[in-house]
């Protein structure tokens, strides 16, 4: 299975994603993501055989942290990678040190994780047809309540990815 750990919108915050998505793909052409796919990845961990999978679901069980706003207020592009995302123009610390969490244990817990610096994004549109500047847009305050572990299939359609598990993110950590 491949595994990666992401932070996934509730319904209404993936319907006003979605509609700033339409927006971008205005702007950059290209073939838009499914609402239902919109997420932001925190951790890729790739391939798990199945003898591994209460490993990663443990790492989850242990993860205590608390939630955060993240304001999606920029979208901007990847022009090598030929992907148009949505992102904030100043991320939480609060985002930070939770995929910093994920990735210290999943590393710990033995599991070749993806090595790239963490550049927190939604990646709304693939295959795009004209690259454009950095912009503002319309912000989407997006409550980070939980995080999940998502499966992401390969399919000759393309790329689904369906949620296994949910962890929540505590309102606060008690000291």
């Amino acid at each position: 299975m491949r595994l990666f750990y992401a932070l996934w919108p509730d319904d209404t915050t993936r319907i006003q994603l979605a509609q700033r998505r339409n927006d971008v793909v205005r702007l950059s052409g290209g073939r838009p993501s499914t609402p239902d796919s919109l997420h932001m990845t925190l951790v890729y961990i790739g391939e798990v055989p199945d003898t591994r999978f209460d490993e990663v679901c443990a790492i989850g069980d242990r993860m205590v942290h608390a939630g955060f706003d993240y304001p999606v207020d920029t979208a901007a592009c990847f022009d090598s990678a030929k992907v148009s995302w949505l992102g904030a123009a100043e991320p939480p610390l609060g985002l930070f040190s939770l995929q910093m969490h994920l990735r210290i244990a999943s590393n710990s817990a033995g599991f070749t994780i993806d090595k790239r610096r963490f550049r927190p994004h939604i990646t709304v549109v693939r295959d795009i047809e004209q690259p454009f500047d950095t912009i503002t847009i319309e912000p989407v305050m997006w409550r980070a309540n939980s995080f999940s572990l998502v499966h992401s299939k390969l399919a000759g359609d393309g790329v689904h990815h369906e949620v296994l598990r949910d962890w929540p993110l505590r309102a606060s950590i008690a000291r």
